[in-house]
């Protein structure tokens, strides 16, 4: 098999990088995407902090990830990614109470943001995505066919990829690179949400689906290092397994 050529700028990076990045550090690059504020929003230290809260319930990661492997899939991860389920519906989804005006459609969904996020710096995992979806829902009516203004699909695309993060967190890859593709529909360009696919997919074990998002991000974001270190990754770990078959 011809050795995969990387990009120019990268290649010079990869004498200069670690052997392999392990679990950990890879969980903590997750997060170095966010394009927000320290105060309002998840930060790297946040996510760290919370590594061991986000494990499967079970205690099953193993399993869950050899049962995604093989059939792409984990059982908590078929649903709508983006729904509502029938506990989350209160007075601020849906219902009579919704705002009409989209002024106020926006302000709740800023709430459920900053929400949001204070859940994912307590480590409430579940009432982050609780949230994140609820502010996705508040705005749903305001881009259909994508049709939103600009202020509209900033927030829409904010909320989807912090709920991306999220889900990966919770070791539910399958439902994260959904919410990034929801986040690409909006807005194909983002690099944040590419980066956040990017991590499902090789979570996931599609490879070339990740590296393909990860070009992708790097056309829109040319230095950006987070992007170039998981590419860097990525091709040394290939470069390791097929040391591995040949010996």
């Amino acid at each position: 098999m011809a050795e995969e050529n990387l990009p120019p700028d990268l290649t010079a990076e990869v004498s200069s990088e670690p052997t392999l990045m392990d679990e950990t550090k890879k969980e903590e690059e997750v997060a170095k995407m966010e394009e927000i504020s320290p105060s309002s929003e998840p930060t790297t230290t946040d996510e760290t902090k919370e590594e061991d809260k986000s494990k499967d319930p079970k205690g099953e990661d193993g399993a869950a990830a050899s049962k995604e492997s093989s059939s792409g899939v984990s059982e908590s991860d078929t649903s709508d990614p983006l729904s509502i389920s029938s506990d989350d519906e209160d007075e601020d989804v849906g219902g009579e109470d919704t705002p009409s005006d989209p002024t106020e459609r926006i302000m709740r969904a800023v709430t459920h943001k900053e929400e949001g996020n204070s859940f994912f710096k307590s480590g409430d995992l579940s009432k982050a995505v609780r949230s994140y979806r609820k502010g996705t829902s508040a705005l749903k009516s305001l881009n259909e066919g994508n049709t939103g203004d600009e202020q509209v699909k900033s927030l829409l695309v904010s909320l989807q990829t912090n709920l991306s993060m999220v889900c990966f967190k919770q070791n539910k890859p399958k439902m994260s690179r959904d919410v990034a593709s929801k986040a690409l529909d909006v807005d194909s360009t983002n690099v944040k949400a590419l980066y956040r696919r990017a991590a499902a997919h090789r979570k996931l074990g599609n490879i070339d689906a990740a590296k393909k998002d990860l070009r992708e991000a790097l056309k829109h974001d040319p230095n950006n290092r987070d992007v170039k270190r998981e590419l860097i990754s990525i091709k040394k770990a290939q470069d390791e397994q097929k040391k591995e078959a040949e010996g």
